[in-house]
This record gives structure tokens, C-alpha cells and sequence, in this order.
């Protein structure tokens, strides 16, 4: 081969190999990213202040909107907790139904497979649990 050939042949598995790693990085940024943002949003109180920090109340609207945005996040919350509930018992009768006619390596990758999910979503009731007690939640924003 020619210089000016593997030059080009170079040049070429460069700019490919950089697409790669930086579609993967670009990826995993943004999941990590992502993930950072949801986390503040699942927390007890990360409905309440996202959507005080998007209203931007007077502070004669703070405690009547407070009061609105907290009933709100608890039946978001408990929607949300019978969903997943429903989602879990699905799962389940979706798996005892496949038993009869997977076979045993089918099954151990659907199970793999189910654990995958999980791993990934971590524990969900717990990111979406409402604190017991007044003292398990967190303290208010400061007031600005």
C-alpha cells in the first residue's frame, strides 16, 4: 500500500472510531445527567419546589400554594405507587404464565432479563415512598 492510501485508511478509522466514543460518551452524559435531574424531581419535596421555582409565587400566594402543589404530590405520589403495584403483580403473572411453555434457559433469560429492569430502575418504591412523619422530610427551601 501506499503512504498517501494509509494515510487516508488512518485518517478514516480515526474519524470513525471518534464518532463511536463520542455517541457513547454523548450517551452516557446525558443519562447521567438525566438520572441527576430525576432524582431531585422523585424526592419527596422535588414536585413542590420545581413547580415553585416555575410559578415564582408572591409571597402572599406561598402558603396557599404550598398547601395546593403538597395535596397534588401526594395523589401524583399514590398514583403513582398503584401503578407500579399493578406493574409488579402484572410481571408476575406475566412469568407464571410463560413457565409452562419456556424452557428453563428461556426462563433464566427472562429472568435476567426482569432483573436487568430493575437493577436499572433501581428500588422504586422507595424513590417514590412519602416520608412517615414531619420529621423525615426535609427542611423547606430557604426563602429568598
Amino acid at each position: 500500500m501506499e503512504v498517501k492510501t494509509k494515510s487516508y485508511l488512518m485518517l478514516v478509522a480515526t474519524l470513525i472510531l471518534g464518532i463511536i466514543i463520542g455517541a457513547a460518551g454523548s450517551g452516557m452524559l446525558r443519562n447521567y445527567f438525566f438520572e441527576k435531574r430525576m432524582e431531585k424531581f422523585r424526592s419527596p419535596n422535588g414536585f413542590i419546589e420545581h413547580m415553585e421555582k416555575i410559578i415564582q409565587p408572591d409571597p402572599s400566594q406561598k402558603d396557599v400554594l404550598r398547601e395546593k402543589l403538597e395535596f397534588q404530590q401526594q395523589q401524583f405520589s399514590g398514583l403513582s405507587m398503584q401503578f407500579r403495584s399493578k406493574m409488579d403483580s402484572l410481571n408476575v403473572e406475566f412469568k407464571s404464565d410463560l413457565d409452562d411453555i419456556l424452557t428453563e434457559e428461556q426462563r433464566e433469560r427472562l429472568s435476567k432479563s426482569f432483573e436487568r429492569f430493575k437493577s436499572h430502575f433501581g428500588d422504586r418504591k422507595k424513590r417514590f415512598q412519602q416520608p412517615s412523619t414531619p420529621e423525615d422530610m426535609p427542611p423547606p427551601p430557604p426563602e429568598e
